[in-house]
């Protein structure tokens, strides 16, 4: 596994046990990719599939640990030079009305996330998940499959994920597919790029898909502004060439 998210746009899609992270290029094209799984997950890619820990110890001493391996984590991948730092990233925010001790554990996680990116002086996108959805399908309310089958159409073309690999398919047991969380992460990196690029005049709103036009100019009563209307999260603020 490389030391860090070295430049490029990238995607975190997080949960409590697994995540997927993508990287583009100016150009929209995978730079690289890690997806981090419990044990059912095969075959298990050296270069980009990884294992995350079983802790053991009382539920309290688990949750620490794990938060712990998250935090060395996302740490890791953002401390790095100036020219190897990644150029802006986008997490999900959080689902505000979910329930549920998951999702306490997302939450931690999410944070320890949200801290690392940000110390790190990382441009920062936190996006809802219904506008993640409409990003990639063009409905807010579009399943996992309706993503990935999107996500499909527009994106996979080159096989960037690897050779043979021109769809999200990876072999997996269990109830959770890192198909869906690969989507996800590779929507969230198509998204923070195109922020970029619409930020710098390198597009523009006209020239893009109505559904993410849509995606731009949505407020909800949680974020009443808009992507564009708001500037990155980080700490101190950029220095002008260091922005995305």
């Amino acid at each position: 596994m490389r030391d860090s998210c070295d430049g490029g746009y990238w995607g975190w899609d997080l949960s409590a046990n697994h995540a997927a992270m993508v990287g583009l290029d100016e150009e929209g094209r995978v730079i690289d990719w890690f997806l981090f799984w419990g044990t059912h997950l095969k075959p298990a890619d050296a270069r980009h599939v990884f294992r995350v820990p079983t802790f053991k110890g009382d539920n309290r001493l688990r949750d620490l640990q794990r938060l712990a391996w998250w935090n060395q984590l996302f740490t890791k991948l953002v401390s790095k030079s100036e020219k190897a730092k990644p150029k802006a990233i986008a997490l999900e925010d959080y689902a505000y009305g979910a329930g549920g001790a998951g999702h306490l554990s997302v939450a931690e996680i999410g944070g320890a996330a949200r801290l690392a990116v940000w110390s790190a002086e990382v441009p920062l996108r936190l996006i809802d998940v219904q506008s993640v959805k409409m990003f990639a399908t063009g409905k807010g309310n579009a399943t996992k499959d309706q993503v990935v089958e999107a996500v499909n159409g527009q994106w996979m073309k080159g096989a960037p994920f690897g050779a043979g690999r021109s769809k999200l398919s990876l072999c997996v047991t269990g109830k959770q597919n890192p198909d869906t969380d690969l989507a996800d992460a590779l929507t969230l990196a198509h998204m923070v790029r195109l922020e970029a690029m619409l930020r710098r005049g390198s597009t523009k709103l006209e020239q893009l898909p109505p559904h993410h036009v849509r995606y731009f100019l949505r407020t909800t009563k949680t974020q009443p502004v808009n992507a564009l209307g708001g500037d990155w999260l980080w700490v101190h603020g950029l220095s002008a060439k260091n922005k995305p």
